[in-house]
């Protein structure tokens, strides 16, 4: 970016040089290296880092640099009156000193002289994106959007001009944002970078000891620390312990002598994934996730999957597509029928699905290994718990509370719950018979004990 002091006109090619007076932080300005290197950023950083001020200044950068004559370039947030709030004065005061720059506040869109736009949405709005074809854009805080507004709107819309995407914000637990950081940490293609209240300097000591005594750990952790583990109180499966069983690998002897076990979770709406997950002893192996097939073919998928993997049982959850149950169990495979809203054998938990997820989680902690796939460890670490039931007991929230906080369902993770519904025997393991009962045996149905 220029220092010059004042707009400088190059006589001979017309370009004029303007200093956008920006002097950003050490941190800030390994990000913009990374920028340079890389289409799509996740930049994960504390509250006050000054996040909003470095996608501000990246945008009027790209945009005074465009010279296509048709630059256009977006900042998105949650919503519209947030994108101003956080980042149009900053906007502003970047390409103040462009020579014919137009500010047009009712659209919150500047213009600059050689042609480039950049323009601030809401995503509360996702229709008015539809049909923009962005040079780059930057979106910000997106675990509070619809997790369809990057996938079905924006992402699309990057390919025409093979356009850059920058994501900032802050963790706020399992979701969007984190699932896209952790895979930007596997993809070369990608950059993300995590930074953290002692890396940027935004802070004074004096001020980070007064945080942290003026907030509860959790907090602390979550806004000033960068900790996606942190974001609930109430989150069952902490994003550390799942990530510490997908970096995890087990020698086949370690587990070859458990009963396969296949776990469903079969589609119920036409939007709903169906997951099949095979899991052996502390072992889960990479899941098969489908959409848009109906019972018939839920069958044939599930059936594919049994003839190849020879389980030993197969755990189908019945609550919302009890045919593709029946359609297992018509072929005669080992099949049992899971539901969720059964009653619980541990009179402690609200109900069946609630006592799987608890064994589920004493399964990592015991030392699973799972696959490293953003999708498993979102569906694992999304689901929060409470007691806030007319009996007190221990229940998770449901698909429909979580579709309100704008998380999808938790298919996959459901899938491995299923097998932990009931107890299946090692293979080969010969149980001996009862012997006769004697005439003193403790009998508590007998007639004597009444």
């Amino acid at each position: 970016m220029s220092s010059i002091s004042e707009p400088v006109l190059d006589r001979v090619t017309g370009a004029v040089e303007v200093d956008l007076e920006y002097i950003p932080r050490a941190w800030a300005i390994e990000v913009h290296g990374q920028l340079q290197r890389h289409r799509f950023s996740v930049v994960v950083a504390h509250r006050g880092a000054g996040k909003s001020y470095l996608a501000a200044y990246t945008l009027a950068d790209a945009a005074l640099r465009d010279g296509s004559g048709r630059g256009r370039y977006l900042f998105v947030s949650p919503f519209l009156k947030q994108a101003r709030d956080v980042v149009w004065e900053y906007l502003k005061r970047a390409v103040r000193d462009v020579p014919g720059v137009v500010f047009q506040e009712s659209l919150l869109q500047v213009r600059l002289p050689n042609g480039s736009w950049i323009s601030l949405y809401g995503a509360d709005n996702p229709d008015a994106l539809r049909g923009m074809h962005p040079n780059g854009i930057v979106m910000d805080e997106v675990a509070d959007m619809k997790p369809p507004v990057w996938g079905e709107i924006v992402r699309p819309m990057l390919t025409t001009h093979q356009a850059w995407a920058l994501f900032i914000g802050t963790p706020k637990g399992i979701n969007l944002f984190s699932q896209l950081y952790y895979a930007a940490l596997a993809d070369p293609l990608w950059y993300g970078g995590m930074f953290d209240v002692y890396g940027t300097g935004a802070l004074s000591p004096a001020e980070i000891d007064l945080a942290k005594k003026t907030m509860t750990a959790r907090q602390f952790d979550q806004e000033l620390m960068c900790n996606f583990s942190a974001g609930s109180d109430r989150t069952l499966i902490p994003l550390d312990l799942a990530k510490g069983c997908s970096d995890r690998h087990l020698r086949e002897e370690q587990y070859s002598w458990a009963p396969r076990l296949l776990g469903v979770d079969a589609a119920r709406y036409g939007d709903d994934r169906t997951a099949i997950v095979r899991r052996q002893g502390l072992v889960m192996f990479r899941p098969t996730v489908t959409k848009g097939l109906d019972t018939a073919e839920n069958i044939a998928l599930i059936v594919r999957e049994a003839e190849s993997w020879k389980p030993h049982a197969i755990f189908v959850d019945i609550g919302g597509n009890a045919g593709v149950y029946d359609g297992i169990k018509r072929l005669r495979w080992p099949v049992h029928g899971v539901d969720f809203g059964a009653a619980p054998v541990d009179k402690r938990y609200a109900n069946k699905r609630a006592e799987m997820w608890i064994a589920m989680r004493d399964w990592l902690a015991s030392g699973a290994a799972i696959p490293d796939d953003q999708a498993v460890l979102a569906d694992l670490c999304s689901t929060e718990f409470d007691y806030r039931n007319t009996r007190g007991k221990f229940q998770l929230e449901s698909k429909e509370d979580m579709r309100a906080r704008s998380m999808p369902s938790p298919d996959i993770a459901d899938a491995l719950a299923c097998t932990f519904a009931f107890p299946i025997a090692p293979p080969g393991m010969v149980f001996a018979e009862r012997k006769n009962a004697r005439s003193n045996d403790y009998d508590p149905l007998s007639e004597r004990y009444r």
